[in-house]
């Protein structure tokens, strides 16, 4: 029998990672006590975590045992051999990630037909996950110990990175491809001039900006060559095998006659309105895409609203890496930070447990309890603890008034402290590329403008970059809240969301006015994290919506010029290039959790 049809029999099937949960067949199952995952002959790999033997799952589902082996000549649908674990004969390549002694952080595993798997040494075993891991450039040991004064290449790729080293050509790259790169790579090209060899397509271009702008101020100069000749998706190794007299001269020809990157536009403080037009820009820099930018954000809401519930929702989402925050938004992979000052180990630890119940809690999700006022040694810690940890992505102070200085409000300078307060938190998270999140409480007195609930002066949200207003609107056996946002990046929008219970969280219910409805947001969160276009049935089953209903949103969000159509896949417009995007990108569907 096919995974597939297995699949189909189990109830409230919802995926995280590479690992599916459903409610357990053989008893009365409230909390998707059923595990499933993919074994490496294509076999269901079927756990019920309350009790239930392999025997009477497999019954209670009408199966026999040989079942849950697939047909002999069954080839499995893409997005489910993903999850399949492989042998190492099936690897086409295998790309080592080490450290400036040498030492194996990760590999980077190519299999046929462009998939890849990312896996990190645990011992004697391999875990296939980076949680935790440092990430590092491509061949770092040459890259550090290579002639200064030769161009670093940037690829977009291993292969085309060997590619070139083949020729004694100096060069690196990221792990993930377009789209993936972190600002702690900048310490290894700092005053270096860097060639950005950027693949012949739309991701390509977004990288090579990508990448470019957080070079800018650390490397001694920087190139973005576009290869003569090249097919639509061709890259440096295809452009090494087109006909050449002497391939490294001719690189070295066109590297020479490349422009350098102008800095003025980062230090431009003046522009005419029809220069400002057509500038390019570096685009909005998001910790969860369309919804949390980099940045100070404030949450507001009175005591037992569930903002500090909401907080540690959005940041096991981004801990675990790939989750769907708030249901809906797709979180990027980093670690996180919550500085918790009103609930000691033991509250947080029941909190923790009912979020995420017994499986394996995020590794890169750290807690730190009594910690001091910004002033009495507060801040350098967060200070110290990010030039230890570079990859975190997002800090939760909870709360805002027990973390930042007591101040008196001496000669009337009470709005003034606010501001200079939630300026430097704000400096402090953008310098590092991070979210800060900061909740707070709200006055007694009502008003109907949200700016004005915050306790304290105006200081607070005019200084935050951005400000969530959360307040319940429905009780009983349906809890929601409202969250109005303000804010320089998303705008203002209202999102709706819904306790669910079981799982402790809450999730984005609906549309949100100012967004997409929650099908376009998955359509699009998911699209943005995909490496490659991708077949509509993958987004269905991805996103856990109808076929059917997936096309139909493609075709709506091609005419709205959201995403392109490349022969029968899809796949995101890049900001850069999209004239009329307006302030709502991508994001993406999956799953909650318990009770406030």
């Amino acid at each position: 029998m096919s995974i597939e049809t297995i699949l189909s029999k189990l109830e409230g099937l919802q995926w995280r990672g590479q690992r599916g949960y459903a409610k357990c067949p053989a008893h009365d199952d409230k909390h998707r006590s059923l595990s499933l995952g993919v074994g490496g002959k294509g076999q269901a790999l079927l756990k019920c975590h309350a009790g239930c033997t392999l025997e009477e799952v497999v019954v209670a589902l009408g199966m026999e045992l040989k079942d849950l082996w697939p047909e002999e000549g069954h080839e499995l649908p893409s997005w489910l051999d993903k999850l399949r674990p492989r042998d190492d004969s099936e690897a086409e390549v295998i790309y080592d990630y080490v450290d400036e002694t040498g030492r194996l952080l990760y590999q980077v595993i190519r299999y046929p037909n462009k998939q890849f798997r990312q896996r990190r040494p645990e011992g004697a075993v391999w875990v296939w996950n980076l949680n935790g891991v440092r990430r590092v450039l491509y061949r770092l040991p040459e890259l550090i110990a290579g002639n200064k004064a030769e161009p670093i290449l940037i690829c977009e790729g291993e292969k085309d990175v060997e590619s070139l080293i083949a020729l004694d050509c100096p060069a690196t790259t990221g792990p993930g491809g377009a789209g993936k790169w972190s600002a702690e790579f900048g310490d290894f090209l700092k005053d270096r001039d860097v060639v950005i060899l950027p693949d012949n397509d739309k991701a390509g271009k977004v990288h090579a900006d990508l990448v470019s702008s957080a070079l800018v101020g650390i490397a001694k100069s920087i190139k973005v060559l576009n290869l003569p000749g090249l097919a639509e998706h061709g890259d440096v190794t295809d452009w090494l095998a087109l006909p050449h007299m002497n391939p490294v001269m001719e690189l070295a020809e066109l590297i020479a006659n490349t422009p350098e990157r102008e800095a003025e536009k980062e230090a431009r403080t003046f522009w005419w309105a029809n220069e400002l037009q057509v500038a390019a820009l570096p685009a909005t820099s998001w910790l969860i895409h369309g919804l949390l930018p980099e940045g100070l954000t404030v949450l507001y809401g009175a005591p037992k609203v569930g903002k500090s519930w909401l907080a540690l929702n959005l940041a096991t989402a981004v801990a675990t890496g790939g989750a769907l925050a708030l249901g809906q938004y797709h979180a990027p992979d980093r670690k996180v930070v919550i500085v918790s000052y009103e609930d000691h180990e033991n509250a947080v630890r029941e909190r923790l447990q009912a979020h995420l119940g017994n499986k394996p809690w995020p590794p890169g999700l750290g807690l730190r309890f009594r910690l001091a006022k910004a002033d009495k040694g507060g801040f350098d810690w967060l200070e110290q603890m990010c030039d230890q940890n570079p990859d975190i992505g997002m800090i939760v102070l909870d709360t805002l008034q027990l973390f930042r200085p007591t101040r008196n409000g001496s000669n009337g300078r009470l709005y003034a402290e606010d501001v200079e307060d939630m300026a430097q938190m704000s400096q402090f998270a953008k310098m590092r590329h991070l979210g800060l999140m900061a909740t707070h409480h709200v006055r007694k007195t009502p008003s109907d403008d949200p700016i004005y609930k915050g306790s304290g002066t105006l200081g607070i949200p005019a200084g935050a970059d951005t400000n969530w207003f959360m307040e319940r609107i429905s009780e009983g056996e349906l809890i929601q809240a409202k969250v109005e946002v303000r804010g320089r990046h998303p705008g203002e929008q209202e999102l709706t969301l819904t306790w669910d219970s079981e799982h402790c969280s809450w999730l984005a219910a609906g549309e949100s006015t100012g967004g997409a409805g929650a099908v376009d947001r998955g359509i699009l969160s998911f699209l943005m994290s995909s490496t490659d276009p991708s077949w509509p049935q993958d987004i269905a089953d991805a996103i856990a919506a109808p076929l059917r209903t997936v096309k139909r949103h493609l075709y709506q969000l091609l005419e709205a010029g959201k995403v392109i159509r490349l022969g029968r896949k899809y796949a995101i417009v890049p900001p850069q290039e999209s004239t009329d995007r307006d302030q709502d990108p991508p994001e993406t569907p999956p799953e909650p959790t318990f009770d406030l």
